[in-house]
C-alpha cells in the first residue's frame, strides 16, 4: 500500500501524459528498496500497470465505440 500510494504521489509530479515510464521506473525502486529483487521488482511493476492502466484503457476505447455504434454519444 506504501509503495502504490508513493509511487503514484511521485509520478503525478513527473510531467508526463499517464505517468507512462515513469511510474514503472517509481515502482520498481521502491520495491527494490522494501526487499524484493530487481528482476522481480520490475516485472511486478509491469504487470500493475498493465493491468491497472493499459487495460482499462483498452476496454474503454471499446466501449467507446460501442456507445458511438448504438448513438449513446
Amino acid at each position: 500500500l506504501v509503495v502504490t500510494v508513493a509511487t503514484n504521489l511521485l509520478a503525478g509530479l513527473v510531467p508526463v501524459p499517464g505517468g507512462i515510464g515513469v511510474a514503472e521506473a517509481v515502482l520498481t525502486t521502491f520495491l527494490v528498496f522494501f526487499g524484493l529483487d530487481s528482476d522481480s521488482a520490475f516485472a511486478a511493476a509491469v504487470v500493475f500497470r498493465i493491468a491497472t492502466f493499459y487495460i482499462p484503457a483498452g476496454e474503454g476505447f471499446f466501449a467507446m465505440n460501442w456507445l458511438d455504434r448504438e448513438g449513446y454519444i
